[in-house]
């Protein structure tokens, strides 16, 4: 799945990765296929619930993402099951 991965830019979101496992928190950083190594879009986001720690994910490693509207509280990300 294609995703414009600099429209998530600055934005809290909730990311599910291709292991299941959702992620909340918010971007923080976009990086473009040009100016990645791998010429893989990636973003990172600082995870709700701590400080500083960043997380990056490479497109390839996204099966969604949303845009959140209000802040979700989560302190934890979880692992959903596969359908």
């Amino acid at each position: 799945m294609e995703f414009e991965l600099y429209e998530y830019e600055d934005k809290q979101v909730r990311i599910t990765d291709v292991n299941f496992k959702v992620w909340v928190g918010f971007v923080d950083m976009y990086t473009s296929e040009l100016d990645d190594p791998n010429g893989i879009e990636t973003i990172s986001i600082i995870p709700n619930g701590t400080t500083g720690r960043t997380v990056s994910f490479a497109e390839t490693d996204i099966s969604a993402i949303e845009v959140l509207e209000t802040l979700e509280l989560a302190t934890e990300n979880r692992q959903l099951q596969p359908a």
